[in-house]
């Protein structure tokens, strides 16, 4: 078992050995300290400039963005057709219109889900049942999942 007082002891002694050689501990850390930087330096010298530079993307406030394009923000204006805000959008839109409105449920279960829902993924394609309309659903018995909206 180590006692707290020895390693402080411990310590102590290694400080006072090493306390005659303090200008060669401070000359060694400014050695490694000047090589480190100048092998840093060199890197970037070296590189003539191809590196690529780092970016921060932040992902679109469609919200702020609707605001905006309403007149009741700052900024009044559409995003030209290229932009990423423009791009975002319309994947946006395409997901939403490209999903089906079609229901399932499992053959034993008491819930039904939407098709883009994670819990769809947890049922055996065997054990789906499709339905149309919530009304077809319901009048099954099936409520709908707490964990899809």
């Amino acid at each position: 078992m180590v006692i707290i007082t020895d390693l402080r002891e411990k310590i102590k002694g290694i400080i006072d050995r090493l306390r005659p050689h303090e200008g060669a501990l401070w000359a060694l850390a400014m050695v490694i300290v000047c090589s480190l930087l100048g092998l840093g330096l060199w890197r970037l010298a070296s590189s003539g400039g191809s590196l690529e530079p780092i970016t921060i993307e932040h992902g679109v406030d469609f919200a702020e963005r609707y605001r905006q394009e309403q007149g009741r923000g700052v900024g009044v204006g559409n995003p030209s057709p290229n932009s990423p805000v423009r791009e975002a959008e319309t994947n946006l839109v395409a997901n939403i219109s490209g999903s089906s409105d079609r229901l399932v449920a499992s053959k034993n279960g008491t819930r039904y889900y939407y098709e883009h829902c994670a819990g769809v993924k947890r049922i055996k394609e065997a054990n789906k049942i499709y339905f149309d309309t919530k009304a077809e659903a319901i009048a099954r018995g099936l409520t709908l999942a707490a964990n899809c909206q």
